[in-house]
């Protein structure tokens, strides 16, 4: 008899391309998983995946069924998550955030996921955007907050809120304002860890030929930036909103200038899979939070 935990299998199969993939997933082993999806075969007489040493692909049969399994499996966690009791929703999330969430709305959020899902356990980790992307796929991490959107077919994205990024300075350090580029060159400048897309635009800027060699310092730990920061030693180039109480107190300033950088983006991704009723709950929990404090933010 077909079941949800077979089109569930057949699922995350299709979608993470391996059975070994499936079944570390699904908390298995992997001739579990080779058994449903040989019963479901079985069921409707149909070879449903083509199968090599490496990998698996649909047949024709297997993307039909992909389709309705999709459906029908987003179907039922629907029902379930109106229906079920908040309360029901138990065990541990593994989160990851990227600095500038953990320093802006983060310890807000943790609160109220204890408020509505007082059952369920955050287990939760800082880290930059192309790890957390790696173990989004690899399955280390159920959901993560990044600078997104995350390009890979396997994932999914919903935007959570985008920043401005200036530059940021100590009084004591006298960069003029309004600054032009020459003059932001002559300094340290703090910013984002390599690989993200702010700090490749940000090199691609100072880059021209006209410059002197640009000294562009990256950290994985933004916070550590700050304290130079206030110490004198460069200029910031991130979100104003993470130093907010800096620039109140008058310890950093905003630097104007007509070097103009794009917003930076973040969103919500995971792993896509149409059974994922916790991740998709807090999600949303995060995408409502973000709106409300920023209502300026796109719907």
């Amino acid at each position: 008899m077909l079941d949800f935990k077979s089109l569930e299998t057949f699922l995350w199969v299709a979608n993470l391309g391996s059975f070994s993939a499936a079944a570390t997933k699904l908390a298995t082993t992997q001739p579990a998983v080779s058994h449903r999806i040989a019963q479901l075969e079985q069921d409707f007489g149909v070879r449903l995946l083509e199968r090599d040493h490496r990998s698996v692909a649909l047949t024709e049969a297997g993307r039909k069924l992909h389709a309705y399994a999709e459906r029908t499996i987003k179907l039922r966690t629907e029902m379930l998550a109106s229906l079920r009791d908040p309360g029901a929703i138990s065990g541990t999330l593994r989160l990851g955030v990227v600095e500038t969430i953990l320093q802006t709305w983060l310890p807000d959020f943790v609160r109220q996921v204890e408020a509505v899902y007082p059952n369920l356990n955050l287990e939760i980790q800082c880290d930059i955007t192309w790890e957390m992307r790696r173990k989004l796929i690899s399955q280390e991490l159920d959901l993560a907050f990044v600078m997104g959107p995350l390009n890979e077919s396997v994932l999914k994205n919903r935007f959570l809120c985008d920043y401005p990024i200036n530059f940021i300075a100590s009084p004591r350090l006298h960069v003029p304002k309004p600054a032009t580029i020459e003059d932001l060159a002559r300094f340290r400048l703090l910013t984002f860890p390599r690989r993200t897309q702010p700090y490749e635009i940000l090199r691609a800027i100072f880059n021209a030929p006209s410059l002197p060699p640009v000294r562009i310092h990256s950290s994985n730990a933004l916070i550590t930036f700050v304290h130079l920061a206030v110490e004198a030693v460069g200029v910031l180039v991130i979100p104003p909103i993470i130093v907010e109480s800096r620039i109140a107190s008058g310890e950093l300033e905003i630097i104007p200038t007509d070097v103009l950088l794009p917003n930076v983006h973040f969103t919500a991704s995971w792993l896509n899979s149409p059974d994922t009723l916790a991740v998709e709950l807090i999600a949303d929990l995060a995408v409502k939070l973000a709106r409300e404090s920023y209502p300026s933010q796109p719907e």
